[in-house]
């Protein structure tokens, strides 16, 4: 049986993956540590001396690989997105990235409607709608990755030749941009699109420690950097402010 062994430096320690088929573990178990030790080191040599630190089953986490998804996202007050609303492979770790453009687009689709007290159940349908293609197109690749690549893998002690577009992309590198952009943008990328906030309440104006015996109240002129609201200066001790004024807003929409 062929075997996947996944390692990723996190500098103080390694995060170890090995991959076995469905329906294993308690074989594996039956074999005891220590097979199982001999067979991470035939996997990774270089740490044979570091598989003894795994002294009990408590050590080993099996995590059970699914890809399914919800027929239906919402319910009337109620959304679910990411993993809530569809289960995917760790491989690639394209599952956070999906998770993270669904959050956006929820966002840009449903901001507008609860501002205004509009939303409804159509809305909350929008966000299903528009999320769906990119999901069930990222779990049919990491589908085909499972049958085509890790299924062979397991199946086989001898050996498996790489894939033709494996060999493709290792003799036109240039290609590899395609499915690097797949797993790091995804099939539909989104991009935060929601209506500007409004601008802050307080605003800063530096001005000399002289110009403060100057200031009367009453309506200052357009803010530099809020032009569509007012402002209003008060009066205080310059050796209170020590250079600088600030702007309290007033006649202040909302």
């Amino acid at each position: 049986m062929g075997r996947i062994f996944i390692l990723i430096n996190r500098g103080a320690y390694w995060q170890c993956g090995y991959v076995i088929p469905k329906g294993s573990f308690e074989q594996l178990r039956a074999n005891g540590l220590q097979s199982f030790g001999n067979e991470l080191a035939r996997s990774a040599p270089f740490a044979a001396d570091r598989y003894a630190e795994v002294q009990n089953w408590d050590a080993v986490r099996l995590l059970t690989v699914r890809v399914d998804r919800l027929r239906r996202w919402y319910r009337p007050g109620l959304l679910l997105i990411g993993d809530a609303a569809h289960e995917m492979s760790p491989v690639g770790g394209i599952g956070i990235n999906l998770a993270i453009q669904d959050a956006v687009a929820s966002a840009n689709l449903l901001a507008a409607p609860l501002r205004y007290g509009q939303l409804s159940t159509g809305h909350l349908r929008l966000v299903q709608r528009r999320r769906k293609f990119p999901t069930r197109a990222t779990q049919r690749m990491h589908i085909f990755v499972q049958n085509r690549i890790f299924q062979r893998v397991l199946g086989r002690a001898d050996g498996v030749r790489p894939l033709r577009s494996v060999r493709l992309i290792a003799h036109f590198p240039f290609l590899s941009r395609i499915p690097a952009r797949l797993i790091g943008m995804g099939f539909r990328p989104e991009h935060v699109r929601t209506p500007r906030a409004r601008p802050a309440a307080v605003c800063l104006w530096a001005i000399s420690e002289s110009d403060l015996g100057m200031i009367r109240p009453g309506p200052a002129p357009i803010c530099r950097y809020f032009p569509e609201h007012s402002c209003q200066l008060f009066r205080s001790k310059p050796a209170t402010l020590a250079g600088e004024a600030l702007a309290s807003p007033r006649n202040m929409d909302g």
